[in-house]
């Protein structure tokens, strides 16, 4: 997977931005509101990224505009015929390769301050009346923290393969864009007879005739930097997991891994989110990610692969709006911010901008696990 830039783009860094920080009550009572130091103010907010980006699986990029372009070769590795000597051996010219553009949504929030919303209210905690720059710092911290809920929500589906808006409608469906069917293994929970280990070398196996030569399920830290060499992680919904724990080899196995740094008080930590648990070449997990809007990011009778470690498979890009003229066609930010203040002085009003993408760049892989039984 490849991307047509124009030229280097910055990596950037999730929690400390190019801009000066300065607090957004800071920002407020100073009126200093230029690009620079708004985008500074709303970057510089600590964030706290939820389970994927903790793993790090996305490594974003700064686009010039909001369309992504993509060439896709297949990615494959192939074996090379013996030649004779003297000969040119085999010919190398360029791979046939699919261009494909993903355009980044939008994400945008609008937080209007008037002054009468504060008039005679108290701080929290404190004797001293309310300032319009209290409330505004408070509601746009909230608007952030939204918006990067949001990035997980999108990184996740985008790992899944198709890319959802917040009420669940489809934004980009990676398997149609790139002409292959969804692919998904069949757990057969009701089916006697079959060991888990068997079905976790069955999932294996298809992982790796996805990947073609680009997988190693052996985890044997290979040298060369395309073949991960870690496990893959299957990322599991309540019910999922319920079944795995059901299965007598799991759960010994999952006991003695719960009980290994309890010592004085075995069994009695809940590690389903602390740590990622190795059974049959697998890490398996199970994913708490939700909003009151989508409810459980995994469905909870279903499990998600990921694979991790394979450069090229999750694309993380931030874009530039459209719609500010500071911001555009120059490096996307995670946050872009503008203000207007309200006539005759009757309030703030911010407006907290993000346009990220999450590409997956490998979609043969994003094996979905299910039971139809």
């Amino acid at each position: 997977m490849r991307m047509n830039t124009g030229g280097a783009m910055p990596t950037i860094d999730m929690n400390v931005m190019a801009p000066a920080y300065i607090s957004i009550e800071q920002l407020i009572a100073t009126g200093d509101y230029t690009y620079a130091t708004l985008c500074g103010a709303v970057n510089s907010v600590p964030y706290e990224p939820g389970y994927l980006g903790k793993k790090g699986f996305y490594h974003y990029l700064g686009s010039r505009t909001r369309d992504v372009k993509l060439e896709f070769d297949g990615q494959t590795i192939g074996l090379i015929q013996s030649s004779a000597p003297m000969s040119p051996g085999v010919v190398v010219s360029r791979k046939p390769r699919t261009g494909l553009s993903f355009r980044a949504p939008r994400l945008a929030m609008t937080i209007p301050v008037h002054a009468t919303e504060v008039a005679e209210v108290r701080e929290l905690g404190a004797a001293d009346l309310e300032g319009v720059e209290t409330q505004a710092g408070w509601r746009i911290r909230n608007a952030i923290r939204d918006l990067r809920s949001t990035w997980e929500w999108h990184a996740l589906n985008g790992a899944m393969g198709i890319l959802l808006d917040a009420d669940g409608s489809v934004m980009i469906n990676y398997f149609t864009a790139f002409g292959i069917a969804q692919p998904t293994f069949d757990m057969t929970w009701s089916t006697a007879g079959t060991p888990l280990l068997m079905k976790c070398a069955a999932i294996l196996n298809q992982i790796e005739d996805a990947l073609g030569g680009n997988f190693n399920p052996e985890g044997s830290g290979a040298t060369n930097g395309i073949i991960p060499s870690t496990p893959p992680l299957v990322l599991c919904g309540r019910t999922f997991w319920q079944k795995l724990m059901s299965d007598a080899s799991f759960a010994t196995a999952f006991q003695f891994f719960q009980a290994r740094d309890q010592r004085y008080l075995p069994l009695r930590e809940d590690m389903r989110y602390k740590d990622d648990f190795e059974f049959g070449g697998i890490y398996w997990r199970q994913y708490r990610g939700s909003t009151q809007q989508t409810g459980q990011f995994i469905p909870a009778a279903t499990a998600q692969v990921l694979i991790n470690d394979l450069p090229g498979t999750y694309l993380g890009y931030f874009t530039p709006p459209e719609d500010v003229e500071d911001a555009v066609n120059k490096p996307g930010l995670p946050l872009v911010a503008t203000v207007e203040l309200m006539e005759h002085k009757a309030g703030i009003e911010f407006r907290i901008q993000s346009n990220p993408i999450h590409i997956m760049g490998r979609p043969a892989a994003a094996l979905q696990l299910f039971s139809s039984n």
